[in-house]
C-alpha cells in the first residue's frame, strides 16, 4: 500500500468544532478539528478531498514529492 497523504483542512469550523468527512474510496470517516487541522489519509482516498477547496497538502509535502521523483530519476 502506498504511504498516506497528510492533508490540511482549510474550512471553518461551527458548532461543536469538528467535522467529519468520509473518504470516497475507502469509506473511512476522518474527523478534522481546530485542533486536528491536519492529519493523514488514505492516498486513495486524498484525490477526491484535494478536489475541494477546503482541504489542500499540508505543509510542503508536495513540494518533497516532487524533490524524491526528481532525485530518483536523475539517480541521485
Amino acid at each position: 500500500m502506498s504511504r498516506p497523504v497528510r492533508l490540511r483542512f482549510l474550512g471553518e469550523f461551527a458548532g461543536e468544532g469538528a467535522i467529519e468527512v468520509k473518504g470516497s474510496v475507502t469509506g473511512k470517516p476522518y474527523v478534522f478539528s481546530e485542533e486536528t487541522r491536519e492529519m493523514a489519509v488514505d492516498p486513495r482516498d486524498a484525490g477526491g478531498f484535494l478536489q475541494q477547496r477546503s482541504f489542500a497538502l499540508a505543509g510542503n509535502s508536495a513540494l518533497q514529492a516532487t524533490e524524491r521523483q526528481t532525485r530518483n530519476r536523475d539517480g541521485s
